[in-house]
């Protein structure tokens, strides 16, 4: 389980140390879960004009209607090196503590990756997952995207391929697209963004993002709105609606997330 506005995270502030707080909630319907309340710390920091880090600490609770509450600590650390002026490659590890029916689990997932750029033109890359989850299931997932630059536009597409070492949902296999449009507009960054084709333990935003409570998502769409304040301080908001099979039938999640960021 993680939280949507990472994405806002990485769009603000790409070329300087950040720290940024966030908090939210899901609500549900069709579904044995009631809500869920997550809060987060996130930060970026530029070490040398060739490396770059990213942490993110963050807690959530899943209140459900008929079974125990259930409790997550996620950590994330992503390292970023530049060669040159068109090439990132990227290495990092998502851990995952959990709780639920008096039973603790640790989940990981590695992550690793490269891009090749032309800053406000284009760029091209994917990222490779492989994730480690409770009763030994393994995940395999590779992310081949492309982004485009055009005026104050951006467009990106990005392929999902995910293998599961178990059966899940009766599926070991899954094949889904990602789409975002980023629309620029003087202070204000509007994203609408949208996922669709079944997915199951998927991992998304340079790893940052982990669907790990096995609910099989058949698309979601959203939108991300990044407001400056000033050249220190913007405020983000977002909303994402999904749609997941529970129980033989769909199930469905509003996700809504505020959060501030300075940088320095």
């Amino acid at each position: 389980m993680k939280k949507f506005i990472i994405s806002g995270l990485i769009i603000s502030g790409l070329y300087a140390d950040t720290i940024s707080v966030y908090t939210g909630d899901l609500t549900y319907k069709n579904s044995d879960k009631k809500y869920t309340f997550i809060s987060g710390i996130y930060s970026k920091l530029l070490f040398t004009d060739y490396s770059k880090w990213e942490f993110d600490l963050s807690g959530l609770k899943v209140k459900y209607k008929t079974k125990d509450n259930y409790y997550e600590v996620d950590n994330t650390i992503l390292y970023h090196y530049y060669s040159g002026l068109n090439w990132d490659y990227r290495i990092g590890i998502h851990n995952i503590l959990s709780r639920q029916d008096g039973d603790n689990y640790y989940n990981k997932i590695f992550i690793g990756g490269i891009s090749y750029y032309r800053v406000l033109d284009f760029n091209i890359g994917s990222n490779l997952y492989y994730g480690i989850f409770k009763n030994n299931l393994k995940s395999y997932q590779i992310s081949p995207k492309v982004g485009l630059f055009f005026s104050n536009f951006y467009l990106e597409s990005k392929l999902n391929i995910i293998h599961l070492n178990q059966n899940v949902n009766n599926r070991q296999n899954y094949l889904n697209i990602d789409l975002k449009l980023d629309i620029y507009l003087n202070k204000l960054t509007t994203s609408i963004v949208g996922n669709y084709g079944k997915n199951s333990y998927k991992v998304d935003n340079n790893g940052f993002i982990v669907y790990n409570l096995g609910d099989e998502y058949k698309y979601n769409y959203g939108a991300i709105i990044d407001y400056k304040i000033n050249n220190n301080l913007n405020i983000t908001f977002s909303y994402k609606r999904s749609c997941f099979i529970e129980n033989n039938q769909n199930a469905y999640s509003n996700s809504y997330i505020g959060m501030i960021g300075w940088k320095f």
